[in-house]
């Protein structure tokens, strides 16, 4: 029998989940939370053999709690399951520990197959998560200014006001700038915010 924790903040979902997965013989869902914290306080209470969890989540997102879980000991083995398909939210919670990566989108056979392999101690990721993956390694990853410069002109701001935010020069901001529409492979600010959302770089207002 393969022991389920689900961690899901949306009911309906959850119970859409929960519902389906009591269909199969092989699995039990021993616990339900429905934040990041709930679900580390239930996995260490139930020590389920998957943890299947939502990548955002209120208290703690998927990626915290996938790291909390992995470092248990032993270590707690993690699918993900998520809306978000972009190769920076993928490339995270592998980073996190997590053993497998679904969106939302897969069919029920699909997840089925992911909570099987994961319990298993096997990874999972479909061809089209993995080709997200392959595509990150070809792209080049913004460093800690580009990307708190690309969250201040996400917010609106220009580059006098990000340069008077930052204490720099507005000829540094525009280097930055620059640089970060370069990677982002865009020609204009609002481009770059797109494809940013697009691939999990910046964060979409809950």
């Amino acid at each position: 029998m393969i022991r389920v924790l689900v961690a899901e903040d949306s009911e309906l979902t959850r119970l859409g989940i929960v519902t389906m997965l009591s269909t199969q013989a092989d699995i039990s869902v021993v616990a339900q939370a429905e934040d990041g914290a709930q679900a580390i306080t239930l996995f260490r209470q139930h020590r389920p053999d998957v943890a299947l969890i939502d990548l955002r989540m209120p208290v703690m997102d998927g990626v915290q709690v996938a790291a909390a879980i992995t470092a248990e000991t032993p270590p707690g083995r993690v699918l993900v399951l998520s809306n978000y398909d972009g190769d920076e939210n993928i490339f995270q919670a592998l980073k996190a520990g997590a053993a497998g990566y679904l969106t939302k989108g897969a069919r029920g056979p699909q997840l089925i197959e992911a909570l099987r392999a994961v319990a298993a101690g096997q990874r999972f990721l479909p061809p089209e998560v993995a080709q997200q993956l392959a595509e990150r390694v070809l792209t080049q990853p913004l460093g800690a200014r580009e990307t708190q410069i690309l969250n201040l002109i996400a917010a609106g701001k220009t580059n006098p006001e990000i340069a008077e935010a930052l204490g720099i020069s507005r000829k540094t901001v525009g280097m930055f700038v620059g640089r970060l529409m370069f990677k982002l492979d865009v020609h204009t600010r609002t481009e770059a915010v797109t494809v940013a959302l697009k691939r999990g770089i910046l964060k979409p207002d809950p």
